[in-house]
This record gives structure tokens, sequence and C-alpha cells, in this order.
């Protein structure tokens, strides 16, 4: 994608290489025209022609310009339409719009055949699962099954032979690949374990005695029980729905607390769908006496957990073409509730 991007050329000055393949040759200096990968501005210049493209466009490709603007993940476009009719005149206005800027949007995919259909052979891509393992995906940003348009997980292979030591757990722990955070209770156990390491202060690669190392060789077995684990993409939201609730749950432990996201649509013919939609989790905070920080009691990480689903809400409306006519938080503290409901000024 940066490659096809070209620099000012007050810009291309800063961005130069000098080069000779040996110590007998004078020195070359070579300037880079296109954005250049690693600077701190290569993705925002990279996006803004996008969003400056879709501003372009809005008029001669509607369709294609609304979803380049809002569906876009830097050079990664995960989309979705109600009817073949309007896939099809968005896959060619999309193909047109990009192509008038010199991209060409390849490795394209659907769960419906006719609609890929439409796409040239040269432009499809055939991988289709969402890897935990994010150093050997596939298909790295939010892959779909083409046949059932469902979030699917694949566990990392692990290598048994080696000693587990503390830069074990942490480099295994980071392979967990889950934007959405659907398997996320899953993923916090790792993080809590990694957790009671640090609180153990145990050596980066000292071995961890032989209770830690099973327990952590018993999670990476049943890690790979997630491979069954099937979540639709599509969350029943269309042109039928008569109406749209955002239902928020959050809760909290001793160790952690988090907050989940359903949505829960009702059809013009009343049926009712309820769909997980996201989640967000953190580890409960560790006592650290000498930046006089001590541990959160139980109510206070429940508070947390309100407060972590207030923030979930706020970025899933900010987030997604969805107008809701209810949202609704659900607590089981009684505590938390009573101070919510309290003024404000009644607390520092």
């Amino acid at each position: 994608m940066y490659r096809m991007v070209l620099q000012s050329l007050l810009d291309r000055l800063l961005h130069k290489i000098v080069w000779r393949d040996s110590v007998t040759e004078p020195i070359r200096t070579f300037v880079l025209n296109t954005v250049t990968n690693g600077t701190a501005s290569a993705p925002y210049l990279a996006t803004k022609c996008l969003q400056r493209l879709a501003d372009e466009g809005k008029d001669s490709h509607p369709a294609a310009a609304k979803v380049l603007r809002k569906d876009f993940y830097v050079d990664d476009m995960l989309s979705g339409v109600d009817d073949i009719e309007e896939g099809k005149v968005l896959i060619k206005e999309m193909i047109e719009l990009l192509q008038s800027a010199g991209f060409l949007l390849r490795k394209w995919n659907s769960n419906s055949k006719e609609l890929l259909s439409e796409v040239p052979e040269d432009l499809r891509d055939e991988r289709s699962i969402l890897e935990l393992d994010s150093s050997s995906s596939s298909v790295k940003t939010l892959g779909l099954p083409p046949s059932t348009d469902s979030f699917r997980f694949s566990s990392p292979m692990w290598n048994e032979s080696t000693e587990i030591t503390k830069r074990c757990v942490l480099s295994d722990a980071s392979r967990l690949f889950d934007p959405l955070e659907l398997v996320r209770p899953v993923i916090t156990q790792a993080k809590i374990f990694l957790q009671d390491l640090w609180k153990q202060d145990c050596g980066w690669d000292d071995p961890l005695e032989l209770q830690l190392q099973e327990y952590w060789r018993e999670y990476r077995r049943n890690l790979a029980s997630l491979d069954g684990i099937s979540v639709p993409r599509w969350i029943a939201i269309s042109r039928i729905v008569v109406a749209v609730e955002l239902h928020g749950f959050c809760d909290a432990s001793n160790k952690a607390y988090g907050a989940c996201v359903y949505v829960r649509t009702t059809a013009i013919d009343g049926s009712v769908a309820v769909h997980l939609l996201t989640s967000k989790s953190r580890v409960a905070p560790l006592e650290n006496l000498k930046k006089n920080k001590k541990s959160f009691s139980t109510p206070r990480l429940e508070l947390s957990s309100a407060l972590l689903l207030a923030h979930l809400y706020e970025k899933i409306v900010n987030s997604i073409n969805v107008t809701a006519k209810c949202f609704f938080f659900w607590a089981d503290s009684t505590i938390v509730i009573c101070w919510l409901s309290s003024s404000p000024s009644r607390w520092k």
C-alpha cells in the first residue's frame, strides 16, 4: 500500500539511502519517492489518501466511498451488504474507485459464491481462517470462512520440549490473537498467570516450579478446544429489523474484571436474535507499596468494570453504524449501583 503513495517533493529529501556494493565504489544516494515503511507518518499518509479518495468519489461512486471511509483498517476492508445486487454494485464501484488512484484491492473473499464470481479471478483469495496465532496467520486481519461468514479460531503450535520460563510464558501469551476479544475469558487466564509470576519475582530465564510448568502446559493443551468455537460475524441487523437494543454486562473478581456487549434485534415478523458483539477485560492492578498503590477492593473492581463497560459503549457507538433505540447497562453489584445512583458530589 505504501509503495502506491507518492510523497511531496520536499518530504522526499528527508528520505534518503546511501549505498555502495563494496568499499572501492563511490557512495550513491537514493531518494525514496514513495511513503517509507517504518516511519511514524507512513500509516497516516496512506490512510489519509484513502479518506481523500472517498471524499472525491462520493458523487461518482457513493457506495464505495462510504465503505472506503468507514470499513477500512489501513489496507484491509471488512464490510457487508443486505443483498446480492447491492454487493455487485459495491464490488464494481470499489474496484473502479481504488484503481482511479492507483490502488489495486486484492484477496477478495465472501460468504457468497455469486458475489465472489463478480470479482476478477486474479483478485480473489481462498484463505479463510482467522488464526489465533498472529505470527503464523494465513489471514491476519479478521479472516472469515467464505461458506459460514463466522469468526473461527485456530490454536498455535507449541514447542513442548522446551522448559517453561517467564519469558516463555510471555512469548506464548503474546501469540494469542483475539482483536474482538470474543474468547477473552480464556486469554485473561494467561494474563492472570503471568501476573502471578511477577508476584513471585521469577527470573526471566529461570525454569518455573514443576507445578507451574505443568499448569502452563495444561493451559496450552486446553487451548485446542477453541478450534471448535464459531462466532457469527453478522449481528442480524438489516432492513427488516424494527428494533435494535444493545445490552452491556460488567462483572469483576479479585483477579480481573471485564465487560461485554450483546446486540438484540427484533424483526418485522417478531423474531428475536441476540449476538455477542465484543468484550473487554483487565487484570486487577497489583499492589505496589513503593509507589503507595494499594490493591483494589472487590467493590472498587466492580466499579472499574462498570467504567470499562461505559468506555466500551462509547467506542462502539462511535465505530459502527447501528442506531439502537435502547442501551441497557447490567451490573450485579448493588454497591456499584448505589454509587452510580448517588450524586457525584458525594465522591472524591
